[in-house]
């Protein structure tokens, strides 16, 4: 978090990564798989942009500023969104899947500061809440879809993704509640309040992340000396 650059190129290099990772799983570049490929990888791109410029746009609307952060984990979740139904919908859709799950992510990351949860980097609002969408995207936007025959086979895929996203969600909350609550319990999920604001790194590895004296020298090129504050 304290390096907007480092992290959009850790952006940059998850966009080309999630590239190789929906058109990869095709396992092969030759015959028919050519166009596939070729599809996934464009419905890809347009769900990264669709997610990214509605987050842009949001965040511009309601809070009259353009936030980077915010774009960036747009870009994710509409990559998020798109992975289900990647070869199975056409460019536009892919875009209109990225451009709900842009508002999608903007909707769960509020929640989650809204609920005091802590999630830093925004990983719930990434993949759990643009990862349903998606998952539900696929048999509305794919080709033999809802929008397009409203056939009962198409509400049976539906339905059925549905029940599967539920069923994650049980599994998962069924394992991990008990196990947390009993960390919770021991004293062991977190740390004392002096700890977590002295920095963990001191506590466990006897070292700081970003030393205090190189802000200092950054602080000298632009206050006077006598500004600075004794400590």
């Amino acid at each position: 978090g304290h390096s907007t650059t480092l992290i959009c190129l850790g952006a940059f290099i998850l966009w080309i990564g999630f590239l190789a990772f929906n058109g990869g799983s095709e396992l092969k570049v030759s015959g028919g798989s050519v166009y596939t490929v070729g599809v996934v990888i464009v419905n890809t791109i347009m769900a990264n942009v669709g997610g990214g410029l509605t987050v842009l746009a949001i965040v511009y609307v309601r809070e009259k500023r353009v936030s980077l952060l915010g774009s960036v984990n747009g870009t994710l979740g509409g990559m998020v969104a798109i992975c289900a139904g990647c070869n199975v919908v056409e460019p536009w859709a892919a875009l209109v899947i990225g451009v709900v799950a842009g508002a999608t992510y903007y909707v769960w990351s509020n929640l989650m500061l809204h609920f005091k949860i802590d999630d830093p980097v925004d990983a719930v609002a990434v993949h759990l809440g643009c990862g349903f969408w998606g998952m539900l995207a696929r048999p509305i936007f794919e080709k033999d879809g809802i929008i397009y025959s409203f056939s009962e086979a198409a509400w049976k895929r539906f339905g059925m993704n549905l029940g599967g996203e539920l069923v994650i969600i049980a599994w998962t909350a069924g394992l991990c509640f008990p196990m947390f609550y009993a960390l919770k319990r021991a004293g062991l999920l977190r740390v004392d309040e002096a700890t977590e604001l002295e920095g963990l790194d001191l506590k466990k590895h006897g070292e700081i992340s970003y030393p205090v004296e190189s802000n200092v020298v950054a602080n000298v090129l632009i206050l006077d000396s006598s500004e600075l504050p004794d400590e």
